[in-house]
């Protein structure tokens, strides 16, 4: 009995259907990889925010670059942000064993992975010895944080985030001092409950009659109306 073999038509169904297959695994895989990098990145700015306001506890001032960060206060702010990592039993008996106290042995494991909180995990262009986030330039009092809890304080320095692989977008995201998320693409356009600019005056003062509230809530300032069209340049 001859065997019956393919026609060409069918053959070339099957591998349409493969294509279509592998084409949409790519896309819902990438759309994935987007999502953990924003969800990571989130977490990161957070821990960078909780580190920020132990900086500023200890030191009466706001840190001019996050390089001022030490180990210890991102380490503080990450078991806050993220909790207290379960650590390994066969490291525990180790360090028992050589008279390691835990709190060093801690701290040496985050002074180890300091350099990852630092880093977007979307950010192929940042040399690998450098932060992927940056800070607010107009921020350049401890009392702003209070004063203006709604204005980005820390974000990434580039439009490293992708909206998805169709339509081109790119988003860089921000935290504000009351610890709220915004993200900018490469037209400007915000979303979210926070601010993006890095050249408003932080006065209340009046510019052109025009009354907005500043970032305090318990209080009304009059901004200048190039304040709400500032934003980083791309």
């Amino acid at each position: 009995m001859k065997k019956k073999a393919f026609t060409l038509v069918e053959i070339m169904i099957a591998l349409i259907i493969v294509s279509v297959v592998v084409s949409l695994s790519i896309v819902t895989f990438q759309k994935t990889i987007e999502a953990n990098n924003d969800k990571i990145c989130r977490q990161n700015l957070k821990v960078l925010l909780g580190a920020i306001e132990i900086y500023t506890i200890e030191n009466n001032a706001l840190p001019t670059t996050l390089s001022r960060l030490t180990p210890e206060q991102i380490h503080l702010a990450y078991e806050k942000v993220v909790g207290k990592p379960k650590e390994n039993r066969l490291a525990g008996y180790f360090n028992n064993l050589i008279g390691i106290k835990p709190l060093f042995a801690d701290l040496g494991k985050y002074y180890g992975n300091d350099p990852k909180v630092r880093r977007c995990p979307a950010d192929t262009t940042t040399a690998t010895d450098e932060s992927s986030y940056t800070l607010n330039p107009v921020f350049t009092s401890k009392d702003y944080l209070e004063d203006h809890p709604d204005t980005m304080l820390l974000s990434d320095t580039n439009l490293f985030h992708k909206k998805d692989i169709f339509s081109g977008e790119t988003y860089r995201i921000g935290i504000s001092p009351a610890g709220e998320y915004g993200t900018i693409n490469q037209d400007g356009v915000v979303e979210g409950s926070i601010y993006f600019t890095t050249s408003a005056p932080f006065d209340c003062t009046e510019y052109n009659g025009e009354e907005k509230r500043c970032g305090s809530h318990h209080r009304k300032c009059r901004w200048p109306s190039f304040f709400f069209s500032q934003v980083f340049s791309t």
